[in-house]
């Protein structure tokens, strides 16, 4: 029997043959986010994001809602999620069986341990928590913008939050924003530093 749907299944994995398009995806399984949210994850222009979202909706693995002047967008295909945790569970047990046929030797058991990090992180495991500390101003965006820029470039393993309850920045003792933590201890507050600085900075906090 013909597979009538052979080409549509292979443009559905063609899609999702891009790192940036695979990390939309799998972040849309935590639920909808608006673009401006998505927008933020990566340090690309508004127009680049745009066309990876229009490439995932078209193979209908997305799909769009307008609320007002926002935009938002949710994982059509649930499947998907299935369908990694099963690609990550083989992988790491590849990986394990060959950590254990390596064992004695140290330095490939090093490199193996390496591997295993760094598939830790792409599953969402982090070990730096940089907090953007502010309202959600202007400001505030930029900072968060320039931090996440920065923390790419270095190659940490981090994740982003932002504080954005009154309450909660003064907590960090902060009584200007925006501000910068890290693992909540704040290392600049109402002012934005430059990208060099924000690099150092989170050199220095690792």
């Amino acid at each position: 029997m013909e597979n009538v749907f052979l080409p549509q299944k292979v443009d559905i994995f063609k899609a999702l043959a891009h790192p940036v398009r695979l990390e939309i995806a799998e972040r849309l399984m935590e639920g909808e986010r608006c673009v401006c949210e998505i927008a933020e994850w990566f340090p690309f222009d508004r127009t680049t994001i745009s066309k990876h979202l229009a490439i995932l909706r078209g193979c209908g693995i997305i799909r769009d809602r307008k609320e007002g002047l926002n935009v938002y967008y949710s994982l059509r295909m649930i499947c998907l999620g299935s369908l990694i945790a099963c690609l990550e569970g083989t992988l790491r047990q590849d990986l394990q069986n060959r950590m254990r046929a390596l064992e004695g030797n140290s330095k490939i058991q090093d490199a193996a341990q390496e591997n295993i990090s760094q598939m830790e992180f792409a599953k969402g495991v982090h070990n730096m928590k940089i907090q953007i500390l502010g309202t959600g101003c202007p400001k505030c965006a930029k900072l968060a913008e320039l931090a996440d820029t920065a923390a790419k470039e270095l190659g940490l393993d981090y994740e982003m939050e932002k504080v954005t309850d009154i309450n909660e920045i003064m907590e960090f003792g902060v009584m200007a924003t925006p501000g910068l933590a890290v693992d909540g201890k704040v290392l600049v507050a109402g002012k934005i530093p430059s990208p060099e600085r924000i690099k150092e900075l989170l050199q220095t906090s690792k």
